[in-house]
């Protein structure tokens, strides 16, 4: 059944029809205990409402509203808002907002928002932001911001990104100065510093660019328009520790560039965030692929 633009399922086949039509928005509305599977959604985005229960395999993507309950698997991503119950397993993705509750296995990863409440083991790596709260046993990871309570066993890394933060076992590392300097953030995410210059990373569009209009075009020397000697996000040009935190920044770009920048100038951007400002590039752009290898042109 189509309303809009939204097309509402509430069996296994309508779900596999609406998929393979590449249906934009597809609904999934399934009675209480009827378990629908999404294997791929390729350019569809799969909603579970209500009280719905959906398994997500392979690289399907799931955004899960109400009291819906999502199990991952595979390479899936699941985004969770409300009530919503998700359990991940390999090496599924899943970001928590609200008061959803996720129990995490394998090698997933949780970004848990909000009050949520995560249940991490083996290797599964958790970031806790705002208010939530995470139980994590095994060689599990977590990273600690905001106001977040963290009960750890003993062999769980803890990294602790805010004062706020509650922490009870694991193996805390406190990164709260991380930011304190240019030298120590540069240190911490192993930025490569040669004669006070450091060598730093931006994500871009096919055009060198991205949407705040700056060109990174190799060989430039690009210089912010609007620098603002602060700690604070904005007002200059930002850049990542490797290209990979880059890419974080701006999941579409397609090319990369190495740039030197001044140790003295450099800014870290707190807030658990990769991230740091300059006023400009001093050593010319230079194309890198994803892994900082430079590109032969």
């Amino acid at each position: 059944m189509s309303t809009n633009s939204t097309t509402v399922v509430r069996t296994q086949a309508e779900l596999d029809k609406a998929l393979a039509a590449n249906t934009g928005l597809i609904e999934i509305r399934s009675p209480a205990g009827v378990w629908l599977t999404v294997m791929a959604t390729g350019s569809s985005t799969v909603m579970a409402t209500d009280s719905s229960t959906v398994m997500a395999a392979g690289s399907s993507t799931v955004v899960a509203y109400g009291s819906s309950t999502v199990m991952a698997y595979g390479y899936s991503t699941v985004r969770a808002y409300g009530s919503s119950t998700v359990t991940a397993t390999d090496s599924s993705t899943v970001r928590a907002y609200g008061s959803s509750t996720v129990t995490a296995t394998g090698s997933s990863t949780v970004r848990a928002y909000g009050s949520s409440t995560v249940t991490a083991t083996d290797s599964s790596t958790v970031r806790a932001y705002g208010s939530s709260t995470v139980t994590a046993t095994d060689s599990s990871t977590v990273m600690a911001a905001g106001s977040s309570t963290v009960r750890a066993s003993s062999c769980v890394a803890v990294h602790l990104h805010s004062g706020l933060a509650t922490i009870d076992g694991g193996v805390v590392i406190d990164v709260t100065t991380v930011n304190d300097t240019a030298e120590k953030w540069c240190a911490h995410h192993g930025v490569e510093v040669t004669d006070g210059i450091a060598t730093v990373y931006k994500a871009v569009s096919d055009q060198w660019t991205t949407p705040r209009g700056a060109d990174y075009t190799p060989g430039s020397t690009p210089e912010a328009t609007d620098w603002a000697d602060h700690a604070a996000c904005g007002q200059g040009l930002h850049f990542g520790p490797t290209p990979a935190h880059a890419l974080a920044y701006l999941p579409d770009a397609t090319r990369f560039v190495a740039v030197g920048v001044e140790l003295a100038t450099l800014r870290p951007i707190p807030g658990g965030t990769a991230k740091c400002k300059a006023p400009k590039v001093v050593r010319a752009c230079v194309e890198v692929d994803l892994d900082g290898n430079e590109v032969e042109s």
